[in-house]
């Protein structure tokens, strides 16, 4: 499968421009938050995402509002607002958790997984699409110091028999990045986005 991730646009159309133009190479495409600047968009933003000829999962940002998400995707049947939902896409499970970016937890994610694990054990490809990244991973460490979320990051580690796509913006300092850590691939895609076979 390949998967078209992209993050931390901040109202800059050039950046959705790309995007479309490499959706066309994509079978779905992820957003991972902070499509705005302070909740200020830029209508032609929308109006190149609706274009986008598949599927887009997307997760809000800390400068979102979740609202926004809400209503862009009630109105347009090829964006799926993705905050605590789960989205199966051929033999693969997307699951979404949007906002924060600061806190070290996240206990609501946490009950959320919980209240989820019957679903989510059943599958053995699992993406997880984050705004914040996971603590102690590639994504979260600025100047020798991780800053992630230890909820994602105990996630993953309680799923470590799975094979694994953490998907994370937030930290623009780490935008390109990608690592491996045996059955688990780390991304920050940044806005330019990047496709990723999984």
């Amino acid at each position: 499968m390949k998967i078209l991730a992209f993050t931390d646009i901040h109202n800059q159309k050039n950046y959705v421009d790309r995007v479309y133009r490499l959706s066309k190479k994509a079978d779905i495409v992820v957003f991972l938050g902070d499509l705005t600047i302070f909740g200020e968009i830029n209508p032609d933003i929308v109006k190149k995402l609706k274009q986008i000829p598949t599927l887009v999962l997307m997760v809000h940002g800390n400068h979102d509002d979740p609202e926004l998400f809400s209503q862009i995707s009630s109105v347009n049947s090829n964006l799926v607002f993705l905050h605590k939902k789960l989205f199966r896409f051929e033999d693969t499970l997307f699951i979404g958790f949007g906002g924060g970016g600061f806190s070290e937890r996240e206990p609501e994610f946490e009950r959320f997984v919980r209240k989820n694990k019957t679903e989510i054990s059943k599958f053995e490809k699992i993406v997880l699409l984050t705004h914040a990244p996971p603590k102690d991973s590639c994504l979260d460490e600025l100047d020798n110091v991780h800053f992630g979320n230890q909820s994602f990051a105990k996630f993953l580690k309680t799923h470590s028999t799975k094979k694994i796509l953490a998907l994370s913006g937030h930290f623009h300092e780490n935008e390109g990045k990608l690592c491996r850590d045996d059955n688990r691939i780390f991304c920050n895609p940044g806005p330019k986005g990047m496709i990723l076979n999984f």
